[in-house]
């Protein structure tokens, strides 16, 4: 075991460790990550540092259109979404799991989806969630959250934190994300000419449209510029246009005019299914007022509020807490399943490996109908445990 790995499990799993960490080396994994600025140590004045590192932070070519990489994302989506709905919610860690979900999926060989396949996708997605989590919350204690979700109490946490050691060596201890929110301060200054949008906009755009396999195929910048052109299109529809050919015909995106384009239209459709509200920034004049449009709705332009109603919101917008205040809404395309209603975790027996050299030498049993029960239970609106939505994932 390097210092490293053991270093983890020494301050993440105590009562497993191997050895004290005496080496006196510092983790290379620091906390208190800021989606904004994930990489502190680069000079904070040059915005345009992101754009030459954004590559190593992507998923594998091809990954999006790999269609077992598709059905083990979309289990992942359900868990991530799941367990990470807590008090004090804060939808970055279910983005930032995703993101190492998607970065290690891509990059690594993973059982078929047989039982075992099933409980490996599902306890690294489990694990990317923590990753994210301890990320983001230096209070956070993986015994804690497992022991206050009573079905993950077949996990352990050494099981748990071995897969977030491979998965940290798998990507190359690179945890500090650079996703399109390091790219907002680069293309804002391009819409200077309107009121501009809300960063709670921004990044409720960027966040819910995480769901979508498709996505992970555009590099973070692009994402960035998609979803101020996707709030322009509701805000300012008469200048999008303009700006979408000022986005495009800047050096670095010219050759991503159609990523733009694709993403943008992507953008729109998910804004529209879910009615989002897109709000301008508050603007500095006592005399303005904001713009609002509810994404979905048929309407003759965007509505205006007075900033009297709005001077709060000022102080708001400086407050990365409330620039994240909204719930996550992510779902699987083409299906009713529910992530409260999908039963994630099916521990494997302990004796699992010896079972399975043993089914080598062996005929193979039939199995009895308790061993097949699915994975999926009937959920609320009476959805048969055989039904396509329920077996879809399986």
């Amino acid at each position: 075991m390097n210092p490293e790995s053991s270093s983890y499990i020494s301050r993440h799993c105590p009562s497993f460790s191997h050895q004290p960490n005496t080496e006196g080396k510092k983790m290379t994994l620091k906390q208190d990550y800021d989606p904004y600025e994930p990489l502190p140590m680069l000079d904070s004045e040059d915005v345009g540092k992101y754009f030459k590192v954004e590559d190593s932070y992507m998923a594998a070519k091809g990954y999006a259109r790999n269609k077992h990489a598709k059905k083990y994302r979309e289990r992942a989506v359900l868990l991530i979404s799941k367990y990470s709905n807590y008090e004090d919610f804060d939808p970055v860690i279910p983005y930032l799991a995703m993101n190492y979900f998607d970065r290690y999926i891509s990059k690594t060989p993973i059982l078929g989806l047989s039982r075992n396949g099933i409980h490996n996708v599902d306890l690294t997605a489990l694990a990317c969630l923590v990753l994210a989590w301890k990320m983001r919350d230096l209070n956070f204690k993986t015994p804690k959250f497992l022991a206050e979700r009573q079905d993950l109490a077949g996990v352990s946490t050494l099981e748990l934190v071995n897969m977030e050691i491979r998965i940290m060596h798998s990507l190359d201890w690179r945890m500090r994300s650079v996703t399109a929110f390091c790219y907002l301060p680069y293309f804002e200054p391009k819409f200077h000419s309107t009121y501009g949008f809300s960063r709670r906009t921004l990044n409720e755009i960027i966040i819910q449209i995480q769901d979508v396999i498709g996505m992970v195929h555009y590099k973070p910048s692009v994402i960035a510029a998609s979803a101020l052109l996707s709030a322009c299109y509701y805000l300012y529809p008469e200048r999008y246009q303009s700006f979408f050919h000022r986005i495009t015909l800047d050096d670095i995106f010219q050759q991503y005019r159609n990523h733009i384009e694709l993403c943008v239209e992507g953008m729109i459709s998910v804004c529209n299914n879910l009615q989002l509200i897109i709000e301008s920034k508050v603007p500095e004049e006592e005399t303005s007022r904001i713009r609002q449009v509810q994404a979905g709705w048929k309407q003759e332009g965007p509505s205006t509020h007075s900033t009297s109603m709005t001077r709060l919101l000022s102080t708001e917008e400086r407050n990365e807490r409330l620039q994240f205040d909204f719930r996550l809404r992510w779902s699987i395309e083409n299906s009713n399943v529910n992530a409260e209603d999908f039963v994630i975790f099916r521990p494997l027996p302990k004796d699992r490996p010896v079972a399975e050299k043993k089914a080598e030498e062996e005929p193979k049993p039939q199995p009895e109908p308790s061993q097949v029960a699915p994975q999926v239970e009937v959920g609320p609106n009476n959805r048969t445990p055989h039904s396509k939505e329920c077996c879809s994932l399986l």
